[in-house]
């Protein structure tokens, strides 16, 4: 029975061996499709970076609300232009695009509560990035009512006054 037990057990160390063999050569012959066929080239020596890019987009505003942010770069080469953006208030997702050069693209948000910091760098075909755009964006404005804490303690230091206020209140 030890025996047997033996021979399937080093079957399996066997079967488990071949399988990870398996996912290393399939995850190595990935990365050299990818390699082979990346939508990005380098090597050319007269290419020239995109302009930092320009970010504009509400500055202030109530948090929790969808807000419309315009980003744009041009490339003084005519290429094409990927763009990372950086909200400030979550991780950034990647590289998005290509775009024309100078094309306008519009990415939409929503802040919570907070002061952040917008940045965008742009990159062409050949992988030449830009500097950082930045903008700031202040989300200071609720959507909630103000709190009454100031009125309840005066109508609890005076219970008797303002008794109008205290009806409409339902107090």
């Amino acid at each position: 029975m030890k025996k047997i037990l033996s021979i399937i057990i080093v079957g399996l160390f066997i079967l488990m061996g071949s399988a990870v063999s398996i996912q290393k050569e399939s995850a190595v012959s990935a990365k050299s499709y990818y390699a082979k066929n990346a939508p990005f080239t380098t090597g050319n020596a007269n290419n020239s970076p995109p302009s930092m890019p320009v970010i504009q987009g509400q500055t202030k505003g109530k948090h929790d609300v969808m807000y419309n942010f315009n980003f744009s770069s041009t490339d003084p080469d005519g290429d094409n232009v990927y763009y990372w953006i950086e909200w400030g208030d979550c991780p950034s997702v990647r590289w998005i695009g290509p775009f024309p050069s100078g094309q306008v693209i519009t990415r939409n948000h929503t802040f919570p509560r907070g002061t952040w910091t917008v940045q965008c760098k742009a990159k062409d075909i050949y992988n030449a990035t830009s500097d950082w755009g930045t903008l700031k964006v202040t989300m200071p404005l609720s959507n909630d009512l103000p709190s009454m804490g100031f009125l309840e303690r005066l109508l609890a230091w005076f219970p008797n006054a303002f008794p109008i206020v205290r009806y409409l209140l339902g107090l």
